[in-house]
């Protein structure tokens, strides 16, 4: 098993350059060419946006899902090759990669698949684990037959049933959330869900990490704000998300910060450095591509341990009457902003964010030190 995730997450940081170009792309969209991002907002042009950029927006959409796909298609094809390479030569191998090529394409051909990465290591396992307990002799035919059992899998549940299982867990995390958390232990508990989720590569509990103002919980907390009455639910997801969300649900960017801290005398890769914007914008699929941070029991420790910190800390500053997040802010607000523009009080959340990640990269400290050690760094 050990061997199979490395094949992944090699093939992982072959595909970085192109993960970073849809992610890159994917930001310039949300602040840009959506009617609430935060230039259209800020900038005040969101309204035409429908009207002059609509087909623009939806081009764009359609190239990022189409993107994260061959991406996903490439990392699975890319492990199979690098496991399978000695065993099979010649048609074999062609035959084989050609029929994973298909499958892959089927299996994330549905939008609630796209940046779900939980699939990638899934399919290879679900394809090399029966090949490895078989004899040499049959290995061929094994890889053969179960990469067509995950063939009928997803034609069945996608194409005929027009069903997916990441598409009913979204489902099943919304309806879940209602009307929000209203305590702290619920917003604790979906913070951990969240920090799960984002280890695993389940992109599903995006419900969890992007504060909704609609919730009912966070819009009985602004009628109160506008009405000037007592905040109801202070302790709520919408105002605590402005203490945990740094980078995306497990403080990525902090994590990015540790190791840049650490890597001060050290040429850095072109490629790690160009993920440090789009993590400031709390896209952390880049990272996760660059550091193998994701499937590490040590960094999903660390991640839950910097959370419920950043939580309590964000707690007690709400009791202590910091002025909660309340108010709508436009969509691509990075979390770093996300408190000041939220709650009307900018400096104040910004002095609280340098100290929480200061923080922050003392908890990461040693688990980045293991990363540095282990040396898989996207093209070092």
């Amino acid at each position: 098993m050990k061997e199979n995730m490395q094949a992944v997450r090699r093939s992982m940081q072959q595909m970085l350059p192109l993960v970073l170009a849809l992610t890159w792309l994917y930001i310039l969209q949300q602040l840009f060419l959506r009617p609430d991002g935060y230039f259209a907002v800020t900038l005040g042009y969101g309204r035409s946006i429908m009207s002059s950029f609509g087909d623009v927006n939806r081009v764009v959409t359609l190239f990022l899902d189409k993107g994260f796909q061959i991406m996903g298609v490439l990392v699975i094809v890319l492990a199979i090759q690098k496991r399978l390479h000695d065993q099979f030569q010649g048609h074999q191998q062609t035959v084989l990669l050609t029929l994973v090529t298909l499958v892959s394409w089927q299996m994330l051909n549905t939008a609630a698949s796209l940046m779900n990465l939980v699939v990638l290591p899934l399919m290879v396992l679900a394809i090399m684990t029966p090949v490895q307990l078989v004899k040499p002799r049959h290995q061929y035919a094994v890889a053969i037959l179960a990469t067509l059992l995950i063939g009928a899998y997803a034609v069945t549940l996608h194409s005929w049933l027009k069903m997916s299982l990441f598409g009913l867990m979204q489902q099943g995390l919304v309806t879940l959330i209602g009307d929000g958390s209203t305590d702290l232990w619920q917003t604790w508990l979906w913070l951990l869900t969240a920090v799960l989720g984002n280890w695993l590569g389940l992109n599903a509990v995006a419900g969890v990490i992007r504060p909704d103002i609609s919730a009912t919980a966070a819009n009985e907390n602004l009628v109160a704000a506008l009405q000037h009455q007592t905040i109801p639910h202070t302790f709520s997801l919408y105002p605590l998300s402005a203490f945990v969300w740094f980078g995306g649900a497990g403080l990525m960017l902090a994590l990015l910060i540790t190791y840049l801290i650490q890597a001060r005398n050290k040429p850095l890769p072109l490629l790690l450095i160009l993920t440090i914007i789009p993590t400031f914008f709390d896209q952390w699929w880049a990272l996760a591509f660059a550091l193998p941070v994701m499937w590490n029991w040590h960094v999903l420790r660390t991640m839950i341990m910097a959370s419920t910190v950043n939580l309590g800390v964000g707690a007690l500053l709400l009791a202590m009457h910091l002025a909660p997040a309340v108010y709508w802010v436009p969509s691509g607000t990075p979390t770093i902003l996300f408190g000041g523009l939220a709650s009307h009080s900018m400096w104040l959340y910004i002095l609280v964010t340098v100290v929480l990640l200061a923080l922050d990269v003392v908890i990461f400290w040693r688990v980045v030190q293991e990363l540095h050690k282990s040396g898989e760094v996207a093209y070092a």
